[in-house]
């Protein structure tokens, strides 16, 4: 998948493919791995949080399974550049002057029709 993203990292119009009847087959596919994905899914939510009730305020779980971590990650540190450039007395023009956009992310989103199958 990183390689198609790196492919097509922007849609450069806006347009949309018409759906051949190959294309619906495809897309009706992907929407049934889609919900067996989701039952997957809130099933391992379920046992996670079974297994996170065992844990409680211990590191985790060991076994010939190997090892399961529930552990606090290092805390992170961030620095306020703005603020620190408005202590120092930048104005906000020369703040803005200095700030750059990046490109978004170009999430794959598939939204189906209610009651289709």
């Amino acid at each position: 998948m990183g390689s198609l993203k790196r492919l097509y990292p922007t849609a450069k119009v806006e347009d949309y493919v018409e759906a051949d009847e190959e294309l619906s087959s495809l897309v009706a596919i992907y929407k049934g791995d889609c919900q067996d994905l989701k039952i997957a899914e809130d099933r391992c939510a379920v046992t996670k949080a079974a297994l996170i009730s065992t844990i409680a305020d211990k590191s985790g779980i060991i076994g010939e399974f190997g090892r399961i971590d529930f552990c606090n990650n290092k805390p992170s540190k961030v620095i306020d550049w703005q603020l620190i450039a408005r202590e120092l007395g930048a104005s906000q023009e020369l703040i803005t002057k200095y700030t750059k956009e990046k490109q978004g992310a170009r999430p794959f989103k598939f939204y189906p029709k209610k009651g289709s199958k």
